[in-house]
């Protein structure tokens, strides 16, 4: 009987504190946000929106011009090489790269790794026509050569002032891409006289850009958006982690060389010599 009569006070005071706290709620005044500070009201604007000064801006070049003045100048070198293997003995092996008229009598320059120890040379013209080649002269320490094919009035490029260049400047590399003919990408000149190492041999003065690079594209120009050459495509660097970091070898580095293989078929590099010479004297008492 005890049990039952406790059991009905405590839920007579349970009911009673729920009540307490339902009439405590509602007498609370209702939420607001928090008071701004004056501070924050200064800087309200509604009738802000975005600035539309971009309509304004200037458009991205038509590159269409440049590739239609630089393209008959640009030709397709196709090389056959003989390889001795000692599995398979003697074999041909075919490669591809590119070129650059630099007259109308027929002479053009591209790589020295292009040519090197090719015994057949053949150039495409940008017309179709087809043509052997023969090596004018080569130059491995600039990885330069030049090649001439024997026929005249030839359409030429025009060479630009490579020293002229600046960081971001729009340039256009010309080529014979995976060997599959003239393929043209665009990019910027991402850097100026970079130096990069081949295989033990030092290449200076080189334009680093983000224009595509592939094989075949070697010895092809690299023109500004006047249609001038500024560089010879040259090498690019390849790695899983690595996007957009070809190279070309400057004009400026690139004319001198080109002039003194055409006139005298090598290149004359400056050297000094220096030799040590053990020397016994011998003194009388």
């Amino acid at each position: 009987m005890m049990s039952k009569m406790s059991n009905k006070y405590i839920l007579a005071a349970v009911i009673l504190v729920t009540l307490s706290i339902g009439i405590w709620a509602l007498s609370l005044p209702p939420i607001s946000s928090p008071p701004q500070s004056d501070n924050t009201k200064q800087h309200i604007d509604p009738n802000w929106t975005f600035p539309f000064e971009n309509e304004t801006a200037t458009p991205l070049p038509d590159f269409r011009p440049v590739v239609a003045e630089v393209i008959p100048s640009v030709v397709s070198v196709t090389t056959e090489t003989v390889i001795s293997s000692r599995f398979f003995g003697e074999y041909t092996e075919y490669g591809a790269g590119s070129g650059i008229l630099v007259d109308d009598k027929g002479y053009i320059a591209t790589n020295n790794h292009v040519v090197e120890e090719a015994r057949s040379i053949y150039v495409e013209l940008a017309d179709g026509r087809t043509f052997p080649a023969e090596t004018v002269g080569t130059d491995s320490l600039s990885d330069l050569a030049v090649i001439k094919i024997d026929t005249t009035d030839l359409p030429y490029a025009y060479w630009g002032d490579s020293s002229s260049l600046s960081l971001g400047e729009w340039v256009l590399a010309i080529g014979n891409a995976l060997g599959e003919g003239i393929i043209v990408t665009q990019g910027i000149v991402s850097r100026l006289n970079v130096s990069v190492d081949i295989a033990g041999n030092t290449l200076y003065g080189l334009i680093q850009t983000t224009a595509a690079i592939n094989p075949g594209n070697s010895g092809g120009p690299l023109v500004n958006m006047s249609g001038q050459v500024v560089g010879i495509t040259s090498v690019k660097i390849v790695a899983s982690e690595v996007e957009g970091m070809g190279f070309a070898i400057s004009s400026d580095e690139a004319k001198p060389i080109i002039e003194d293989l055409i006139r005298y078929g090598h290149v004359t590099y400056p050297w000094l010599g220096v030799s040590i010479y053990t020397c016994l004297l011998y003194t009388s008492d």
